[in-house]
Order: C-alpha cells, then structure tokens, then sequence
C-alpha cells in the first residue's frame, strides 16, 4: 500500500472538452482534495467551459490509467532529450513532440495518433506500418523518411518537406498537404483520395497509379511528375502544371481546370477521360 501522500502525488482527473469534430482530454494532477473539488464543479454545472469551450465530463483516472499517462511522459521526455532512438511499437497516441529531434530513429509499428509532431526534425527516421491518422506534422522535416504502409489519414503536413520520402502504400486520405514540398517524392500507389495539394510542389514525383480522385490539386505544381496511371477522377486541377507530367492511362474526368483545348491536349499524351464519348469501354 502506498502511502496518503503517495497516493496524492499520484492523483489524477481527466476533462473531456467537446470540440466541432470531437473531443480534447485534458489530464490534470494535484492532491486529491483539490482535484475532486474540480470534479464536483463539473457535476454540479458550476463548470461548463474552458477558454468558452463546453466541458463534457470530468472522471478520475485509476491506477492503470496513471501509470500508463507516467509511462508516456516518460518516454516522451527521453525522445525529447534524445536518450532513445528503438521505440519500435511505441504507444504515443495524443504526444506533444513539438520541435524534436528525431532524426533516424526507429518508429517501426508505433501510434502517433492524434500525436502533435510541429515542426519535428524526422529525417531518415523509419516509420513503418506505424499509424499516424490525425497526426499534425505541420512544418516538419521529413527528408528521407520511411513511411511504408503508414495510415496517414487525415494528418495534416502543410508545409512540411517531404523530399525523397518513401510513401509506398500510405494512406494519405484527406490529408493535407498544402503548400508541402514533395520533390521527387515516392508515392506509388498511394492513397491520396481527397486530399488537400494546393500549390504543393510535386517535381519529379512519382505517382504511378495512385487514386487522387477528388483531391484538391488547386496550384500545384506537376514539372515532370509521374502520373502513369493515376486515378484524378473529380479532382480539382484548376491552375495546376500538366504540361510536361506523364500522363499516360492517366483517368481523368469532372475536372474543374481542365479545357477542352487541355483535354484534347492530354488525350494525345495518352491521358483517358471518363467524361468523354466512349469513355465508358476504356479501361
């Protein structure tokens, strides 16, 4: 048995706050006391909002779930100061490694979640088959990066460089990438439904059959972008750079855009529209 104060260095309440599309659990320690006193403000409706955001409930975490959140901010604290590079299966769902140093470490098969990555250096780290849905990689380096078979939806990498990444069966639905540099980029295959790729730089990229349908390409700039194959069905290209990207068995079709003087242009290229006469028998 541990002792009263034990126990009330170890006291710990979440908060859950409602947002638009979900919700944000906020941990807070302090002596029991003090905490149950929160708690008791949120039953009782005394506590509605933090910072005029509506409070959902408030709950104590039990011993498991504090020496779980303790084990977490330990192991973030050692990737902080750079004391570890094998997390290999690491559980950092909801993380804030903002600005660190992660440059070639081993992530193979770790959940980052919902993890808050900011302007993290990620350089030649290996991250396969790691999930990173949610994540916010904003500004990042990602120079290198192994991201084979990482769930990447709906992450958020605008700005980030992405040069000479290794994207090779990522989930990359809805993610945003705008104004993200993929220079020479490996994405072969991959999942990029939906996403968001205004005035991304896409040179030298490989896209070889990779489904773009209705994403948002607004801008972007395809010098010399493989897109062999690749699904844009629905996709927006409005402004975007065509003129010398391989596009050959390329599916277009509903593009916002896309003339009918850049149509014809494309079609000689070798490019398929599904919203052309006969479209339908193509394959």
């Amino acid at each position: 048995m541990s002792s009263i104060e034990d126990q009330s260095k170890r006291a710990r309440i979440i908060i859950d706050i409602d947002i638009d599309d979900g919700s944000i659990k906020i941990i807070l320690k302090g002596s029991k006391d003090g905490l149950q006193q929160i708690q008791e403000f949120v039953d009782s409706g005394e506590l509605t909002e933090v910072e005029d955001i509506p409070v959902e409930y408030a709950r104590p975490l039990n011993d498991q779930e504090i020496s779980k959140t303790e084990a977490k901010l330990r192991l973030v604290q050692a990737i902080r100061n750079q004391h570890t590079s094998d997390l290999t299966g690491a559980n950092l769902t909801g993380a804030n490694l903002t600005g660190a140093n992660l440059t070639g470490a081993n992530f193979i098969g770790a959940n980052f979640r919902e993890a808050d990555l900011t302007e993290v250096n990620l350089t030649e780290a290996n991250f396969i088959k790691a999930n990173f849905i949610g994540v916010n990689l904003t500004k990042a380096n990602l120079t290198g990066t192994n991201f084979i078979g990482v769930n990447l939806r709906e992450a958020d990498l605008t700005k980030a460089n992405l040069t000479g990444t290794n994207f090779i069966g990522v989930n990359l639905t809805k993610a945003d990438l705008m104004v993200t540099n993929l220079t020479g980029t490996n994405l072969i295959g991959v999942n990029l439904t939906e996403a968001k790729l205004m005035m991304a730089n896409l040179t030298g990229a490989n896209l070889t059959e990779a489904n773009l349908s209705r994403a948002y390409l607004l801008g972007a700039n395809l010098t010399g972008t493989n897109l062999i194959g690749v699904d844009l069905l629905g996709a927006n290209l409005t402004g975007a750079d065509l003129e010398s990207a391989s596009v050959n068995k390329a599916i277009f079709g509903n593009n916002a855009g896309i003339d009918e003087t850049m149509k014809a242009k494309l079609i000689k290229r070798g490019a398929i529209f599904r919203d052309s006469p006969g479209a339908s028998v193509l394959t």
